[in-house]
């Protein structure tokens, strides 16, 4: 009887179970989004390390480019540059004609005076001492072609945002570079020189040196970056920007 006014009904159970299914699948696939945002998971609360925190895990005699002895500071030299091979990076997706060695002087020796203008009693002073100690030290200036043709190209005056912000990030990865590998080396292939190369830096954990390298770049990518916040006129005097 149950059975003929479910039929009745328009229910049958083959339908009944469709209809179950359907739902468990739903419920299924509810539960299973439900959390779908990694964010939203609840977790413990995890305390934020402060600064400095990596450095304290680190072995005390790895180089450092955040420190420095010098007292006051150290004046930029006056250097030539050259081009150097391309990081197949430009902005302007130009790579034709003669780069104006004279114009990319200029712009690069303002980029550098502003992202080393600091003064002792500052956060930035160390970083901004080793950027000094290096690029006084090598003398020629080695400028990747996409880097020199994009900052030759930059606009005098105002400019989108979001060009000044690519150009910045493709210039900080290059002076963080240049100071890091400055500083830690390159670490050799033959197991006798990498050996030979622990020993001297004083580390035992190859881990060490890696990360220390990648702290080291990461800080001075981020001074770089915070020093250019502001585009700076070029063609125009530092003190006008």
């Amino acid at each position: 009887m149950s059975g003929h006014l479910v039929c009745k009904s328009g229910f049958g159970l083959g339908k009944v179970a469709k209809l179950m299914l359907a739902s468990v699948v739903v419920l299924s696939a509810f539960s299973g989004n439900v959390w779908a945002n990694e964010a939203e998971v609840p977790q413990e609360p995890v305390e934020k390390k402060k600064e400095g925190d990596s450095e304290k895990s680190l072995p005390a005699n790895l180089p450092s480019v955040t420190t420095s002895n010098n007292k006051v500071k150290t004046p930029l030299k006056d250097f030539p540059v050259e081009l150097g091979p391309a990081q197949n990076s430009y902005i302007f997706g130009s790579n034709k004609g003669e780069v104006d060695l004279a114009t990319l002087k200029d712009r690069i020796s303002l980029l550098l005076n502003i992202v080393t203008n600091y003064g002792p009693e500052t956060p930035g002073f160390g970083i901004s001492e080793n950027i000094v100690e290096l690029f006084n030290n090598k003398g020629t200036i080695v400028v990747p072609e996409d880097i020199a043709r994009d900052l030759c190209s930059l606009p005098t005056g105002k400019m989108k945002l979001y060009v000044w912000e690519h150009f910045t990030g493709m210039f900080a990865r290059f002076i963080a570079t240049l100071v890091t590998v400055n500083a830690y080396g390159d670490f050799p292939k033959g197991s006798e020189e990498q050996k030979q190369f622990m020993k001297d830096l004083g580390i035992q954990n190859l881990d060490d040196y890696y990360k220390g390298k990648k702290d080291s770049y990461g800080k001075i990518r981020k001074h770089v970056l915070s020093a250019l916040t502001r585009k700076p006129g070029f063609g125009k005097s530092a003190d006008n920007n």
